[in-house]
């Protein structure tokens, strides 16, 4: 879509479903090529991190709106959208354990061999990086941008009100998360019922904001999703790099292994068996990622249990307001209870 496509610029809001929701998918795919030049021009931590938050955004929206989009490649744009995100996921999540591990108390040792595995995989994530922000990936985006949301007749029931669609659409998202927190604390902090979570939060915040012209501000309701996403992301982000830290130190070893049997065989019977007493594990490395891997274990556990009483005070609170706007003949849950009681929407 061109820069100087007229919906960009200031106009009035719309009331028809159909017009606003142009406006919406224009203003993502202007934040998505902002983001990629940032990315592409260096020196900004943030930029990648702003680029697959507008890649998510956009598939969120893409797929809530899928039964009402009459484009065919409605579904290839969010496939594309899903791609481009996975692509550009392994520098991203290299960039937040690089950090981690500086904050982390690492044994020098440790800290060297990780380190070390740390640059290794980024050469191959930079490089899958790369591919995904060549300009013929981006022009097919912009391509399936301008067939989904063309500004004709791309929309089922284009000419309803905004509001409508706006709560149709992010009605079965609100379920969907209402169910995720409800097996999430009831099964007393399982990290995969609380990544789950994290997900369908993350859903709810994202179409809150895309609809935000059809909503009401609920900057309390939408301040609380955020803060319940990080803190479940900190829970699922230690859980992963404590798992990466002793496969990268297994690696590690099984590299130093394979070089020193390289070497047996330039050596007599004697010196064989002088050299087989350094074939072992460097105690070192293991002592080392014990402790690291104890600690990231152990502030994982902290921060698994801030969260599950957070979803229990807030999340329901939070959720219920969404929906009481929602479904207004639906009053929000009592504070720290299940909303398994309330009337779902249909499935999407």
């Amino acid at each position: 879509m061109a820069a100087d496509d007229p919906f960009r610029r200031p106009t009035a809001p719309a009331r028809d479903s159909a017009t606003a929701v142009r406006r919406i998918a224009v203003r993502m795919l202007g934040d998505l090529g902002a983001a990629r030049r940032r990315v592409q021009g260096g020196g900004d931590v943030e930029a990648l991190h702003d680029y697959r938050v507008s890649l998510r955004r956009a598939r969120t929206l893409t797929r809530a709106l899928g039964p009402l989009l009459l484009s065919a490649e409605a579904p290839k744009l969010a496939k594309v959208l899903g791609r481009i995100a996975r692509a550009t996921g392994g520098s991203r999540d290299l960039e937040v354990l690089a950090r981690r591990l500086e904050a982390a108390p690492a044994d020098p040792v440790v800290a060297d061999v990780l380190h070390a595995e740390i640059r290794r995989q980024r050469r191959r994530a930079d490089a899958e990086l790369r591919r995904a922000l060549r300009l013929e990936v981006h022009t097919q985006v912009v391509g399936l941008f301008e067939a989904v949301f063309r500004p004709d007749g791309f929309l089922e029931q284009g000419d309803a009100p905004l509001v409508v669609t706006a709560r149709a659409r992010i009605l079965p998202c609100v379920d969907r998360a209402i169910s995720s927190v409800d097996a999430a604390t009831g099964a007393d902090g399982d990290l995969a019922q609380l990544h789950e979570a994290r997900i369908t939060l993350k859903r709810v915040r994202y179409l809150l904001e895309a609809f935000s012209d059809a909503l009401p501000p609920m900057r309390r309701p939408r301040a609380t999703l955020s803060r319940l996403q990080d803190a479940l992301g900190l829970v699922h982000d230690l859980d992963v790099h404590a798992q990466w830290v002793a496969r990268a130190a297994l690696r590690a070893e099984r590299r130093r292994m394979r070089d020193l049997a390289g070497k047996l065989e330039l050596l007599d019977a004697v010196a064989v068996n002088a050299f087989l007493s350094c074939f072992r594990p460097e105690d070192a490395l293991i002592r080392g990622v014990e402790r690291l891997t104890a600690w990231m274990s152990e502030r994982r556990e902290e921060a698994a249990k801030r969260s599950l009483r957070d979803l229990e005070a807030r999340g329901h609170r939070a959720l219920a307001a969404v929906r009481a706007w929602l479904v207004p003949a639906a009053a929000p849950a009592p504070r720290g209870r299940s909303l398994r009681a309330l009337p779902r929407a249909p499935a999407a």
